[in-house]
């Protein structure tokens, strides 16, 4: 497990942490009421870091109770800091036992205006359209088909030492923002679960 050092000029607080608090989180989402999306590992929430006002998404994870503690922060913590235009970076973690039960959460460094499946057909909640009428503007549709495919290829070649098969790409896991630049989520689903647990959620 890493551990953070102080230095002249750094911060002890959560905000600069690759390992959270679950209550840091739980306050930062507000009880975890804001749901941006949900799939068949977890839940992901909207929550805005209190010192910067920055927005985040969290991600409450229920399938990964099997996973030993260690392997768990060590597949996680090999992910970390993965940057790229199209993909969406993993922050911080948190893994806390409380009562028998172990909250395992994934933090990220973005908070997507809406995810490629909302942006085609709406929310699940209301099966209305989305804020934004959805674009049939050929620019912004290769924008976005240019976008995903750039952060595959980045996740295939250009990770020389360590490439990462997503084995899970789907329009809920495809985020947007107000630019309509896509990235990415869920990366580290195939480092966290087997490529079984996957195919058996995903269909």
């Amino acid at each position: 497990m890493a551990t953070e050092e102080k230095t002249e000029g750094s911060s002890s607080s959560p905000e600069l942490s690759k390992k959270f608090p679950f209550m840091f989180l739980e306050k930062i989402t507000n009880c975890f009421s804001q749901i941006f999306c949900k799939d068949p590992f977890g839940t992901v929430y909207k929550g805005t870091l209190p010192d910067s006002n920055k927005k985040i998404a969290v991600k409450k994870l229920e399938q990964s109770e099997e996973i030993p503690r260690d392997d768990f922060e060590n597949q996680v913590q090999s992910i970390v800091g993965l940057k790229h235009e199209n993909i969406v970076e993993l922050v911080g973690f948190c893994n806390e036992t409380h009562q028998n039960s172990t909250e395992r959460l994934l933090c990220y460094g973005f908070a997507p205006d809406e995810n490629l499946q909302q942006h085609l057909f709406g929310t699940e909640e209301t099966e209305d359209s989305s804020s934004t009428e959805p674009s049939n503007n050929w620019n912004t549709c290769f924008k976005i088909i240019k976008g995903i495919c750039q952060g595959l290829l980045f996740l295939h070649k250009q990770l020389d030492n360590n490439p990462i098969t997503h084995m899970d790409l789907n329009l809920k896991n495809i985020w947007l923002d107000k630019t309509m630049v896509p990235r990415i989520a869920n990366v580290e689903l195939s480092r966290i679960f087997s490529h079984e647990q996957i195919t058996k959620e995903s269909w």
